[in-house]
């Protein structure tokens, strides 16, 4: 058994969408996959937001392996969690990096993955103090920009 790393890449792949108009140091824009809705609704609006911001958009997902397993032996295989995510991609997306990672805490990897001064979004629930909110506000302590997205039918986002 290999020592604890704590988030071992998984898969990394790029999607080819809409480019971005500039190349160069950009914003590392990362929309966090969360519920198909609410992934879906975050890449409809970094789409929009990365052309404005000149922004490269990293689409991650975290998959948790329990500790009796080994970190790098997930037990749901890599590929089917790809699969769910190019599922949920809307057409007309930017081009985004898609990454796969495998962790024992979200929160602590998702902080570990994060280049300084990242733009995050996450997708949240409807609840008043939804569990997103505390990850973003240990996020923003951290010096990154965070925006809620509440839900996918409305327009609200909390930055």
């Amino acid at each position: 058994m290999q020592p604890d790393k704590g988030v071992v890449l998984a898969f990394q792949s790029r999607r080819v969408g809409r480019q971005a108009a500039v190349a160069g140091p950009q914003l590392d824009m990362v929309v966090v996959f969360s519920t198909p809705e609410a992934t879906r609704s975050a890449l409809e609006r970094a789409t929009v937001w990365a052309e404005h911001l000149d922004a490269a958009i990293r689409l991650v997902m975290f998959q948790v392996v329990p500790y009796p397993m080994e970190i790098d032996k997930p037990p749901v295989p890599t590929e089917f969690l790809v699969q769910q995510v190019w599922d949920v991609v809307p057409s007309g997306t930017a081009e985004f990096a898609l990454e796969v990672f495998l962790c024992r805490d979200i929160a602590s990897a998702l902080i570990q993955i994060l280049k300084p001064a990242s733009l995050v979004i996450l997708g949240a629930s409807r609840k008043w103090r939804p569990p997103e909110a505390r990850l973003g506000a240990a996020l923003e302590h951290r010096g990154h920009m965070v925006v809620l997205l509440r839900s996918a039918n409305s327009a609200s986002a909390e930055v």
